[in-house]
């Protein structure tokens, strides 16, 4: 009896210990924020990609119970430390046990030698069984632990990591979050794997990642964070781009996130229409297992923001997209679906959800406003703005309230040219010149926000410029063209093509429209101008990157006009007609008609001043041609500063047909 009792206490201490002491010490001298058994479970959880964090299993480590040494070993590779380095060094307990005589026991061995065989072999019988029914919930355990809906799926991805098939177009689905039983994962990458149009292209992966960015904190850090995760994700993967988000009741809210690291807007085909849109705020939401024009434009943005490292892959993306044409106004139906979600919460219970609803609701509708040429959204995107703003203060969220400070000024920019008075145009201006002005005030804390509050601001001065007169109008000009400039240095054209291109002809803008204005002295300016939208266009394309590349040719045209009205080149002039008809390439009036509108505007003076240099009365026809088609298009749209310009400049092509070519001046 006395080695029967003596072995129970082993049979329950069976496993390993480790040493508070150690454990603590280690903690201390982690790199872990908060040096706290929760933020170490935070740790293991974020290293092997749980759905919870294991406190429970940090706390049984930490109170010195026995665990299995597998257990020991994740929570040294959460400390950073090797597992041996935390055993507790335990007595050998044999030292304390007293040994009987030898004589002391024959005659109970003699007696019952028989008795103690028996019962010998019913222990080993019973042992065997024990051990084989554990075994066999082990085995069980691990094969459910490790399946890829399973606890560890970390471990396994670990293992045994997943890759795309050389030659192809990567797609990796995450886990999403608030789906605890992967549907919308297994949804996903089952309808792109087994898409016989996109099979020919692409490998389709399944990832044990689960990124959630709503939740207390900064969602604009959360959001780079997921981000910088899902590069190093697809990098590891050799994936192109990965689809994530949460589940939101039976419908899907997919998001993407790419290699590329220019974090510019891209340019993306919506109803037949381009639309410029960055890749953070794309959001669709696709409904599971009703096939749908969502469940398409999920695939197609997959393929449009993915950036192909080389040639071959590049021309593997375009074969791929042939068979997509997205036909969806998601955007529209994104909105539609915020605001439906925004009337279900309520901020004072819910604030974090509020915020993310009304921060995606100020881009989203100031890029609708943009879609639809229509001064409402802008309002609407400014009422969402303030919403947002209301719940994230500066100090608590200094990325979100900067993002949401930057899109509430760029609706204010665009609202100015709504405007129905000067007054109002000037008001809507300085609203924008005071937000952007507190964003730079300490710095913003991402540089893209820095870039693009400079940038707007830069705007903001040389419109105001315009809208005013004297040293004034100087000194506006001054201070955007200094802002402008600012932006461009801080950019390299090679990493960040599209932002140096865009900052390079708002430039190009600013001094040909105040060297128009200022007249032949200027000159030097204009020319100036023209070369920088020159070497704005030649970083872009009409393929890639259309709406940019066609802003860009409509100033490059602007700028040859005026430079050869200056200095007297009709033939100039001439050719500067082909160069804006090639922006309308791009500027059809059935997908763009203000940009469109704007094109034929510069036509129409084009042609007037034409008329004068070539003494050519048949210019004023054509002259007014453009004029009207574009009126059409500003009345509409209730564009009031341009509407206000055509008209005048119509009216003065019609006086110079009255009044003949010596007294002729076209201008608006």
């Amino acid at each position: 009896m006395a080695e029967s009792e003596d072995q129970l206490p082993r049979t329950k201490r069976r496993g390993v210990r480790a040493s508070r002491i150690k454990l603590e010490q280690a903690l201390g001298a982690s790199d872990l924020e908060r040096k706290t058994q929760a933020a170490l479970a935070e740790r293991i959880a974020d290293l092997e990609e749980l759905d919870a964090a294991p406190k429970d299993l940090v706390s049984k480590v930490f109170r010195e119970l026995p665990v299995d040494p597998q257990t020991l070993e994740r929570v040294a590779r959460g400390l950073g430390v090797e597992a041996q380095t935390l055993y507790l060094e335990e007595p050998d307990a044999s030292a304390d046990r007293s040994e009987a005589p030898a004589a002391a026991n024959e005659g109970w061995a003699a007696a019952g030698s028989e008795t103690a065989a028996r019962l010998s072999r019913i222990e080993r019988l019973q042992t065997l069984a024990i051990f084989s029914l554990v075994f066999a919930f082990l085995l069980l355990g691990a094969s459910l632990a490790v399946r890829p809906s399973g606890p560890l799926c970390g471990l396994r991805e670990a293992v045994a990591r997943p890759a795309v098939e050389e030659g192809t177009l990567g797609i990796v689905v995450a886990r999403f979050a608030g789906d605890p039983e992967n549907r919308a994962q297994q949804y996903l990458a089952a309808s792109l794997a087994n898409d016989r149009n996109l099979a020919p292209y692409t490998s389709v992966i399944a990832t044990c990642a689960r990124p959630r960015w709503t939740g207390p904190g900064d969602l604009r850090r959360k959001l780079a964070e997921i981000r910088e995760k899902g590069r190093k994700k697809l990098g590891r993967a050799g994936g192109h781009v990965m689809l994530w988000g949460e589940l939101d009741g039976d419908d899907i809210i997919v998001r993407f996130i790419t290699t590329r690291r220019d974090v510019s807007p891209q340019a993306l085909e919506v109803s037949g229409r381009p639309l410029k849109v960055e890749e953070d705020n794309i959001e669709l939401r696709v409904p599971i297992g009703l096939p749908s024009e969502a469940l398409a434009d999920v695939k197609r943005f997959a393929l449009e923001l993915v950036a192909p490292g080389d040639a071959a892959l590049a021309d593997l993306r375009d074969a791929a997209m042939q068979s997509y044409k997205s036909s969806a106004d998601w955007l529209r139906a994104a909105v539609v679906s915020q605001r439906n979600l925004a009337r279900s919460v309520n901020p004072e219970i819910d604030p974090q959800r509020w915020a993310a609803i009304n921060m995606q609701l100020c881009y989203d509708l100031r890029l609708l406003g943009d879609y639809d040429a229509k001064a409402d959204h802008y309002r609407d995107a400014l009422e969402a703005c303030e919403a947002g703003l209301a719940v994230r203060p500066r100090a608590r969220f200094p990325r979100d309230w900067a993002a949401l400070q930057v899109n509430k000024a760029s609706s204010h920019i665009r609202l100015h040219y709504y405007a129905e008075t000067r007054d109002a145009a000037l008001g809507e201006l300085r609203a924008a010149e005071k937000g952007l002005l507190l964003v730079l005030e300490d710095g913003p804390p991402a540089p893209q926000q820095q870039l693009t509050a400079r940038r707007n601001l830069g705007v903001v001065y040389l419109r105001l410029g315009e809208l005013s007169e004297g040293d004034a109008s100087s000194d506006y000009f001054d201070k955007g063209l200094s802002d402008l400039k600012g932006a461009l240095d801080a950019l390299d054209p090679d990493r960040r093509p599209l932002d140096w291109a865009i900052t390079q002809q708002n430039i190009c803008l600013a001094l040909y429209q105040h060297g128009a204005r200022l007249g032949g002295e200027a000159a030097a300016q204009v020319r100036e101008a023209k070369k920088r939208c020159a070497d704005a266009v030649a970083r872009l394309s009409p393929d890639n990157t259309a709406i940019d590349w066609a802003m860009t040719q409509n100033n490059l045209a602007a700028a040859t006009a005026i430079l050869a009205q200056m200095e007297g080149d009709a033939d100039g002039l001439s050719g500067a007609v082909a160069d804006f008809i090639a922006a309308q390439r791009v500027y059809r009036r059935e997908t763009l008609p203000e940009n469109w509108a704007e094109v034929e505007l510069n036509l129409g003076e084009l042609q007037c001043n034409l008329g004068v240099l070539k003494n050519d009365p048949g210019a004023f026809d054509v002259s007014l041609a453009h004029l009207d088609s574009a009126l059409e298009v500003f009345i509409d749209k209730g564009n009031a500063r341009y509407r206000r310009y055509a008209e005048n400049l119509a009216s003065s092509v019609r006086a110079c047909q009255a009044n003949g070519m010596e007294q002729c001046t076209c201008g608006g």
